[in-house]
């Protein structure tokens, strides 16, 4: 039988009765990573959520966004590719260790250190653009990141939110994740009713690849991913947000 704390997380981040959470992963560590960050772990760093990136360097565009804030940033490397040739105004935010190599991946942007899992920093200003790309599953309370998220978008600005689709993934049936530093995977429609319960509202709804595609392979997911191979094509899933006092 499932614990009323159980139950009540459940329910807290939207979560269907039953499912189990992993324990929270060590997730805050203020030692230097520069050993950690080998060529070949910074190159998954750019392969994984690259089309996440994709559409924030295109929002940037067609919005004439000026500000630009990644929450839960690693490396930087997709910033410093996609976003940085774009955006002058970039911050950074991600646990201690991460600093050194950030620095060197993206040396314009600012970072700020912080715990992903107890974010109560004030940073004294808003940012037309935000994303916040496969962190909240890391975190055993991603309530709070998405409300420093919510009181650090501009009114008028976008936050773009992905996290991997659970029933895509493992199955309608999956009641826990495989992976360990995985707290909790949301299915489309919890993960859309948790964030609209911070008070954001989604303006749109996409599936897409878990890493890097050419865009002529993105393009014929678009046209094929509906019907075949969903979870290759669309088990990465991406929300665009906005305040919910603003247009």
């Amino acid at each position: 039988m499932k614990s009323t704390s159980e139950a009540q997380d459940g329910d807290r981040f939207c979560i269907k009765p039953g499912y189990r959470e992993n324990e929270s992963p060590r997730s805050f560590d203020r030692e230097p990573g520069a050993r950690y960050w080998t060529q070949e772990r910074l190159a998954a760093a750019t392969f994984y959520q690259h089309p996440v990136y994709r559409l924030c360097r295109n929002l940037l565009r067609s919005r004439g966004a000026r500000s630009f804030l990644d929450v839960g940033s690693g490396p930087g490397t997709k910033l410093a590719e996609l976003i940085a040739p774009h955006c002058a105004d970039l911050v950074m935010i991600d646990q201690p260790s991460i600093r050194e190599v950030a620095a060197q991946c993206v040396p314009a942007a600012r970072f700020v250190e912080a715990d992903l899992d107890a974010l109560d920093l004030d940073l004294g200003r808003s940012f037309d653009l935000i994303v916040c790309a496969d962190v909240l599953e890391h975190l055993k309370h991603p309530d709070g990141c998405l409300r420093f998220i919510r009181a650090h978008l501009a009114a008028g600005g976008r936050a773009v939110l992905s996290t991997p689709e659970r029933d895509l993934l493992r199955g309608r049936g999956c009641m826990q994740s495989p992976h360990p530093e995985h707290v909790r995977k949301w299915n489309a429609d919890e993960f859309r009713s948790f964030v609209e319960r911070s008070g954001l509202v989604v303006e749109a709804r996409r599936g897409m690849p878990q890493g890097r595609t050419h865009p002529l392979e993105l393009t014929a997911s678009r046209l094929l991913g509906r019907l075949l191979w969903r979870r290759r094509w669309a088990s990465c899933q991406v929300l665009v947000c906005r305040r919910a006092d603003s247009r």
